[in-house]
């Protein structure tokens, strides 16, 4: 069993197996953590020398720091320490030694507020990825294994909507029928025809149209894969319970017969759209079985943006208005490598002439409102700012609404005019706090669908305020 240790509010985690010692280095997304540089030396095992090997430590973590996306620096005050820098992706990847350059450990970056992902999985729209790395090899036992159930969740939906095309492909079988054929096999009718009960029983060789083709019996074995995954006892229970009954309908429907183990799903250009989608889903979870050991991560951000979108579309559908995610604006004339071809912000609200524009962005500003450190939010925000300001420039009324959707432990709303008495406009930017990962009201945590509810009208009361 894990043991904790505790190191300035943060930890790493050690676990033991038989007789060595493996050390987990656990940190948060967006949340900087300094490790003292001797705590920091038990995950290779070299204390007295940990201030010579602590530049070998960085080159040789290199890769993993970068496929995670963690930002280091080393402390300017205070005792020898290392500062790491999460961004908004969790994951896991090995740690090398300084002294041999073998793996010793692993960093696992988690969601900063205990974020339960299976809740909004069935409300996203399209795929949240998991990625690997093909060079970053996990320790067999220390590490955390991606959670595959997401994708599996996503595997089921798609495959309920291909189900109903009944795709059809010719296959080629061999039917015994009383008359005899142009595909006969007559070397297989005479090594039986001997027999007086078999004389009348010709095998014909047919080119028939059929649902039961080799490719979707291999899309049925990743199929049984993800019922599987998503009965196990590691999905979270949310996921199990959200699924329960399409689980139990497709176990009981579909035809578990020959099934084929594919190494890949083959797209081809002739496969409906559904199909297509099918196996894109189903080679990601066939690639992700097989890379159990490598380095993997999920982008946070792209979780959160899609969230917001659907809580959005759901303003949209109450005021009875007409949302358009990540359009783009596009770019024309002279180009260069390194100027844009277009601009794309998340979300997009339209009510007869009123636009409004939302930009979603997993960071904890809005968690940290009375934060004395505020010079690396200040820069942040700032590009925050410019950026939506940049979007709502395309609105032709002279009052335009934008605004910024950060992750908060409750609904929140900060309002900030901008006014040019030059030009005569005005625009309104709310700094919204949207209800993410373990929320309260008072002692209570909220559910889904309180946090969406709260959401869902506040956003509308910012909008259409009651007079």
């Amino acid at each position: 069993m894990a043991k904790k240790q505790r190191i300035e509010g943060r930890y790493i985690r050690r676990v033991r197996h038989g007789d060595n010692d493996a050390h987990d280095l656990c940190l948060t997304t967006r949340r900087p953590f300094r490790i003292l540089l001797i705590d920091l030396s038990n995950l290779w095992g070299g204390i007295s020398d940990a201030q010579e090997r602590l530049t070998v430590f960085l080159l040789y973590n290199k890769q993993s720091f970068s496929f995670l996306s963690i930002d280091t620096k080393l402390a300017e005050d205070g005792p020898p320490a290392l500062i790491f820098q999460p961004s908004e992706k969790v994951g896991c990847a090995p740690l090398f030694s300084p002294i041999n350059g073998k793996v010793c450990a692993s960093i696992i970056v988690n969601g900063s507020m205990n974020e339960d992902i299976s809740e909004v999985l069935p409300l996203i729209d399209g795929n949240i990825e998991i990625c690997f790395s093909d060079k970053l090899i996990l320790p067999n036992k220390s590490a955390i294994k991606p959670p595959m159930y997401f994708e599996c969740a996503k595997y089921i939906d798609q495959y309920l909507q291909a189900q109903r095309l009944h795709w059809k492909k010719f296959i080629s079988e061999v039917r015994i029928e009383r008359t005899p054929a142009s595909s006969t096999q007559w070397a297989k009718y005479t090594s039986k025809s001997y027999d007086p009960q078999e004389v009348l029983k010709y095998p014909n060789k047919k080119n028939l149209l059929s649902t039961h083709h080799t490719e979707w019996r291999e899309l049925n074995y990743v199929l049984k894969m993800c019922l599987d995954e998503l009965v196990a006892p590691h999905t979270p229970r949310i996921s199990r319970f959200a699924y329960k009954e399409k689980v139990e309908d497709l176990r009981r429907n579909t035809f578990w017969g020959d099934i084929v183990k594919p190494t890949e799903l083959k797209i081809r250009t002739a496969d409906p759209f559904q199909i297509k989608r099918l196996k894109l889903i189903g080679n990601h979870i066939l690639h992700s079985i097989t890379s159990e050991n490598r380095a993997w991560s999920v982008d946070f951000s792209m979780l959160f943006e899609r969230y917001i979108q659907y809580i959005f579309k759901l303003v949209a559908s109450q005021i009875g208005g007409q949302s358009y995610d990540n359009n783009k604006f596009a770019i024309s004339g002279a180009h260069r490598n390194w100027t844009l071809s277009y601009i794309e912000p998340d979300i997009l609200i339209r009510k007869g002439n009123r636009v409004i524009v939302a930009d979603a962005k997993y960071k904890m500003h809005l968690n940290n409102l009375y934060a004395e450190s505020v010079h690396s939010l200040k820069d942040t925000f700032r590009h925050d700012f410019h950026q939506v300001l940049a979007y709502s420039s395309f609105e032709k009324e002279a009052n335009k609404t934008a605004m910024i959707v950060y992750p908060c432990k409750s609904f929140t709303s900060l309002h900030q005019r901008i006014r040019s008495s030059v030009m005569g406009v005005t625009s309104d930017v709310y700094l919204v706090g949207v209800p993410w990962g373990e929320s309260k009201d008072g002692n209570t945590l909220l559910s889904l669908n309180q946090k969406i509810s709260a959401t869902v009208n506040g956003i509308i009361q910012i909008l259409y305020p009651s007079q």
